[in-house]
């Protein structure tokens, strides 16, 4: 994981198994890490991953489940589609795939210009 790819406001997973929300983005000479509380708390991005994206976690951001044919059929909220293909890999516009929560919320911010609420 990098910088480049977290925003403020994305969900991670520190190595406890904590999750982290992103107060803020440091990068020094050395070093990379993230904030994860008012109080300025931070941990180096080696000490984090990314929380794998699955149906439990679109279902709690309001995604409903939209079917178009028998077994086919797609996530959506906000005119925002979230497809699942058959080995359970979730995509944005069928083309970017959408491995972690962090994915989602950029992804959502980018179409909708709002942060993906929770």
């Amino acid at each position: 994981m990098t910088l480049e790819e977290l925003r403020i406001g994305n969900k991670v997973l520190s190595d406890e198994g904590e999750v982290l929300n992103i107060f803020g983005l440091v990068r020094t000479t050395n070093e990379e890490c993230i904030v994860h509380s008012a109080g300025g708390q931070f941990t180096y991005i080696e000490g984090i991953s990314g929380i794998l994206l699955t149906v439990e976690i679109l279902i709690n951001y309001d995604f409903t489940y939209k079917e178009v044919d028998h077994e086919v059929g797609y996530w959506e909220k906000d005119n925002f589609l979230v497809f699942e293909n058959e080995d359970g890999l979730f995509s944005y516009d069928a083309l970017v795939l959408i491995t972690y929560l962090h994915h989602l919320q950029n992804c959502y911010y980018e179409f909708t210009s709002n942060e993906l609420g929770h």
